[in-house]
This record gives C-alpha cells, structure tokens and sequence, in this order.
C-alpha cells in the first residue's frame, strides 16, 4: 500500500524521479514497488486521476474465491485484512510502459488487484492525455486468457461487460505471472501449492505420451497440482494447423492451444492458455 500513500501525496509528482532500467528494457513490464517505477507523465495523470476519483486506490484485500455463499469465509476465522481466502496477499501492481508491435503503439497500464477485483488504468481512448479506471469484478470474470507469440505477450480478461486486453515484451512474462495467479484464485478459486506436487512435464507426458515435450512443459506453466486435475485431453486434429491440451481440474478448465501452420510473411510460435471457471 505504500505506494498507493507515496501517490496520494501532493508532493509526488513534483518530486518524481524514474527508477532507470537497463538499456533495451524500457518496453518491458515491471512491478511497481514505488512512484519511480511508473513513468513521468503516467505518475502525472494517476495523480489526477486520484483527486478525481479517491476510489481507483484500493481497500483492504479480502477474496473468497467463487461460492454460492458469499459469507461463509467471514467469520470468526476470516483470514486477515490483505490476504485472500488461501491466505496469500495480493501481487504488487504491474506497469507496462509504451511498447511497439509491427506499427501499431501500445498504451501504458497499470494493473493491479483490488478487495473486489482487477483494476486497470491506461489511457482514455478519446483523451489520450487523462487516465480512465476500470474495475473487473471477481465474482464477473468468466475467462482468463494469456498469450505468447515470440517476443509479443498479452493477457484479455473478461467480464460481463466485454473484455480488456493488455500487450506486454515477452522478455518480462514472469511479471505477470503472480497477478495471473492470483486472478485465477481470486476469480475460479484455483489452489495453487507450494510443496512440489506440481505436476511437471514428466508427469503429463505419462498421463499421455502423445504429448511432445513442448506441449508438456506447457501444461507444467499452468501449476496444476496432482490433487486438483481430473482429466485431460491432447487434441492434435481437427483442424490440422491447431493443436490442443485440455486440462480439467476441480475449479478450472485449462485449454492451451498452438496453431502450427503459419504464413511466411507473419509466423507464430507460441501457445495460447485459457481459463474458465468449472
């Protein structure tokens, strides 16, 4: 929360100094542990948009994960104000800065968990230079999606009202992986385990050994652990240029894809990964 108060603090901005990145990561994402790791002028505007609208801070942190009763987890042994319902406290947010794609320019964003949901700040498409809020309920998120496709990333989360998707340098993918677990916690109630019984690629290559080592170790990304899966199923046709695993576990269906045909003038390599709710 520190820097939530660092940036409630009128001074902030005036006195804002970038952290400075190594040369050739300045596109990529980083964990905001402090005003400096955000940009000048998104520092600027996200102070604006905090006097505007004191909401877009977060409150205590308290999920409870997909239930028909929403109160069960509230009582006397309700985990503490921070933590979710597994006892695990949110991510830090997330900044991607301006990156480029082909020709096509990228916005800088800002995500990051909140007591209700997934909040993103990027700039507003009619007023490139004021910041708009979004907020992605928990217990609205119907799918997670988060893509790779060489150097090029992105993760769409959708909700009731549509979709937000946010484009990242795959060189930095690994910082978004504990947002993504704590969404797919948060939003489905995936349990995620810290004590090795992780299935790795070994082990799906033995639940099937049509699954080459690839499409295994990507199973093994998605930290599914021996306890929670139910089934699976390697799909390699049809069509013929899409390959597929889909994984069924208690809480999750996890379909990750691959399209191994491509154009000479745009190839693809990379996976797609899926989640919905059970």
């Amino acid at each position: 929360m520190s820097f939530w108060l660092d940036m409630e603090n009128p001074t902030t901005v005036s006195r804002h100094v970038e952290t400075p990145v190594r040369r050739g990561m300045e596109e990529w994402p980083r964990e905001v542990l402090g005003p400096g790791d955000i940009s000048t002028g998104f520092c600027r505007r996200l102070r604006e948009l905090l006097v505007r609208d004191p909401a877009v801070r977060p409150q205590g942190i308290r999920l409870s994960g997909r239930s028909n009763n929403r109160r069960e987890n509230r009582g006397r042994n309700s985990p503490p104000a921070g933590t979710n319902a597994f006892g695990t406290p949110p991510p830090n947010p997330v900044f991607t800065p301006v990156s480029w794609w082909g020709h096509r320019q990228t916005s800088e964003a800002l995500l990051y968990c909140g007591r209700r949901g997934l909040h993103l700040i990027r700039a507003n498409a009619a007023h490139a230079d004021r910041l708009e809020h979004r907020l992605l309920p928990y217990s609205a998120i119907g799918r997670i999606e988060r893509g790779r496709v060489l150097l090029h990333s992105w993760i769409v989360v959708e909700d009731d009202a549509g979709s937000v998707t946010v484009e990242f340098n795959t060189a930095a993918e690994d910082v978004l992986s504990p947002l993504l677990r704590h969404l797919r916690r948060a939003a489905f109630g995936a349990r995620f385990v810290e004590n090795g019984d992780l299935l790795g690629q070994s082990d799906f290559r033995g639940l099937d050994p049509r699954i080459d080592p690839k499409f295994a170790n990507y199973a093994g990304e998605c930290h599914v652990s021996r306890e929670e899966l139910i089934t699976l199923r390697y799909l390699t046709e049809p069509p013929p240029e899409v390959r597929r695993l889909v994984i069924l576990t208690r809480r999750e269906v996890i379909d990750i894809s691959e399209r191994v045909r491509s154009t000479p003038a745009r190839p693809e390599y990379g996976g797609v990964w899926s989640y919905t709710a059970v």
